[in-house]
């Protein structure tokens, strides 16, 4: 799981999405953000963010953890909520992103609670979900989603029962009706007796953009409990970690100093996420600056938080394979300096054997890389 920061501009967001979708952003998108930014101007998020974040995050979901980039879908997942909570109406949808696009919209949209129970609505707006058009239902799914992932900054503990409740009866079905990774990611949000910590409050102690930030939270563990005041929370910037195979099947390796250990050690391409980039873009840009080659395959490994406990920014793994030169490697811009290695699978699993890769990450990426080779039948020489 990926989550961006909540409090990135929407411009950065918009600029991710458009690297998300290889840069080439279809008319129809365009139009679909521009119309959504007019039409929630003004309006903001619980959280005190502008309410566009919030559309650009679900269309976000759609086209860089799932891989949707049709540009109706996306469009869609752009103006999914603004027949509900502004004045645009199906007409102006269908004349800025066609007709499909209005009625997918239409169908995520609640009818007004007026002169009916609000409980017998949205029982009847959700069972209408499970025939809505497959595009409509994605949509929906990416759209909870992001408010579930971002419940704890509502700080209403009885709010986000209430939501998680929702979460469990109507959505992890339709889910499960749809697309079984959204079902997953919803049930590891709205779990019932496994239970998310709900955040009370956050006091910032150090702030160090763009590279750190430390909050001390107070979270609710247990309604029944005292709170645990404090519990510390460490912010860190996304950052890609690319395992690149040749041709031959050899890997390419890196060797260099590195300040965490105090010393020269072997690792892998690697580099931090810019805020408006996507992680596969920014892997791209990594390995190109880093090596000199650029990769014909890409393969996402997973993506993982650095710490558990504290969070400590996420890693995107990836394996890159028929790896080819493209150019001499760039002027090194930053502070490290290293050597491109060519080495064996064999070679490798010494460089762990002698304590000479010292990166968890990049172990981690290392292993699943070649078991993720393994299952291919196509494992390095």
């Amino acid at each position: 799981m990926t989550m961006p920061d909540p409090f990135w501009p929407p411009e950065w967001l918009w600029r991710r999405l458009c690297s998300a979708l290889g840069g080439q952003v279809d008319p129809r998108v365009r139009a679909a953000y521009e119309l959504a930014a007019r039409a929630h101007a003004g309006q903001r998020r619980a959280e005190g963010t502008p309410y566009i974040v919030h559309p650009l995050r679900v269309a976000l979901i759609l086209a860089e953890e799932r891989g949707v980039h049709r540009a109706d879908v996306v469009a869609a997942a752009l103006l999914h909520d603004v027949l509900e909570d502004t004045d645009v109406a199906a007409g102006d949808i269908a004349r800025c992103a066609g007709e499909r696009v209005a009625a997918w919209v239409q169908a995520l949209t609640k009818p007004p609670a007026t002169g009916v129970d609000k409980a017998e609505r949205d029982a009847a707006y959700f069972r209408a979900l499970l025939t809505a058009p497959p595009e409509a239902r994605l949509i929906k799914l990416a759209d909870r989603l992001d408010n579930v992932r971002f419940l704890h900054l509502v700080r209403d503990p009885a709010r986000c029962r209430d939501y998680r409740r929702e979460t469990r009866r109507w959505l992890v079905p339709l889910a499960e009706h749809t697309d079984r990774w959204f079902a997953r990611q919803l049930a590891s949000f709205a779990g019932e007796t496994l239970r998310p910590w709900e955040v009370l409050d956050a006091r910032p102690l150090l702030e160090a953009p763009p590279w750190l930030s430390v909050h001390a939270e107070r979270v609710e563990v247990d309604p029944a409990a005292p709170a645990v005041d404090p519990f510390y929370r460490v912010e860190m910037p996304e950052y890609v970690v690319i395992v690149p195979r040749l041709p031959d099947g050899r890997f390419l390796v890196l060797k260099g100093y590195k300040h965490g250990p105090r010393r020269i050690v072997y690792h892998v391409p690697a580099g931090y996420v810019e805020p408006d980039e996507a992680p596969l873009a920014a892997a791209r840009r990594e390995l190109v600056e880093e090596t000199g080659h650029r990769a014909g395959a890409w393969r996402l490994l997973g993506r993982f938080v650095v710490d558990g406990n504290r969070g400590a920014g996420h890693a995107h793994l990836f394996l890159a394979q028929e790896v080819v030169p493209d150019h001499a490697p760039p002027a090194n811009d930053d502070l490290e300096q290293h050597e491109v290695l060519a080495m064996t699978a064999g070679e490798i699993k010494a460089l762990l054997d002698e304590d000479l890769l010292a990166s968890l990450s990049m172990a981690a990426a290392l292993g699943l890389a070649m078991w993720a080779l393994a299952e291919e039948g196509s494992t390095g020489t």
